[in-house]
């Protein structure tokens, strides 16, 4: 692999209409890769060393209340679609990330007559998070709670035997 090669493949990714952001990803996949390469003596010569990444940022795009109403309205055909519109819906209406919605579990939330409080450590930034559910949150979340798997609110891992972080992590993103 030569400059050449990275440079030609960063120009394919252009031309191809990826984001910046997005090429940038997939030339930091490769980068990694070959910095491994080097520490395992695949390859002796860096291609990267003369070559700067630029990381850039895509701008968020977040969803008005007619978008979210109008998803809220869609009627979900199966057991699997309920799910994840229901997911979707959680997150949006508590912020949580999707790894950290998957491994809820139902003593993280705390009653006190008609307030849930969600108590968590959210784990990308290992920071607590403390706060009482709205009420549309509150309504997907009573729903799960009084069907299947108790280890977990949502049926997402059910199947998972492992209590391993790392194997939880591989599940949620697989």
């Amino acid at each position: 692999m030569t400059e050449k090669h990275i440079v030609d493949f960063r120009k394919k990714l252009e031309s191809e209409g990826l984001q910046p952001a997005t090429v940038y990803k997939n030339i930091k996949v490769i980068k990694k890769l070959v910095r491994l390469a080097i520490k395992q003596r695949i390859i002796d010569r860096n291609p990267f060393s003369n070559i700067k990444i630029k990381r850039t940022r895509s701008k968020r795009q977040y969803l008005d209340r007619n978008e979210i109403s109008a998803f809220h309205q869609v009627d979900a055909s199966t057991n699997s679609y309920q799910l994840a519109k229901d997911v979707f819906l959680f997150s949006v209406f508590t912020g949580l990330r999707f790894g950290d919605i998957c491994t809820l579990q139902p003593k993280y939330f705390i009653r006190k007559n008609d307030i849930i409080r969600l108590k968590i450590l959210i784990q990308k930034t290992k920071e607590p998070l403390e706060y009482n559910l709205n009420n549309k949150a509150k309504e997907i979340l009573l729903r799960y709670l009084s069907i299947g798997d108790k280890r977990y609110v949502f049926p997402m891992l059910s199947k998972c035997q492992s209590n391993d972080k790392t194997t939880i992590r591989k599940k949620i993103e697989s």
